[in-house]
């Protein structure tokens, strides 16, 4: 398990593996988590501008997102909580299958791939 609350960005400079939920606050400021090696389970983010990148599949916890969202992953993108994003949502899960099928999710425009 990993939590985050910052009163800045949020980045990593190298590769990140929680193995538990992660759950990441940057009081409005940006997260920048996006290490092609970073393996998480499920993750949370309250920020601005929100990029994530996973190795294997990546779950979306409870989010609110005021600027952009972008989510990069080796396998399934799915969600488990409401996803609510402001700005626009690039999701890439390199053939693998895109699943946010939360019915309170809200968002403004989204790219799949």
């Amino acid at each position: 398990t990993l939590g985050v609350t910052a009163g800045g960005n949020i980045t990593n400079s190298g590769k990140l593996t929680v193995t538990g939920g992660t759950t990441l606050n940057a009081n409005g400021n940006d997260i920048t988590l996006n290490n092609n090696a970073n393996n998480f389970s499920t993750v949370a983010a309250n920020g601005a501008n929100v990029t994530l990148n996973d190795s294997n599949g990546i779950n979306l916890g409870a989010s609110s997102i005021t600027g952009t969202l972008g989510v990069t992953a080796g396998g399934n993108i799915t969600n488990s909580g409401k996803l609510t994003v402001t700005g626009g949502t690039t999701l890439n899960a390199n053939g693998n299958d895109i699943t946010l099928n939360n019915n309170a999710n809200n968002f403004s425009t989204v790219a799949a791939n």
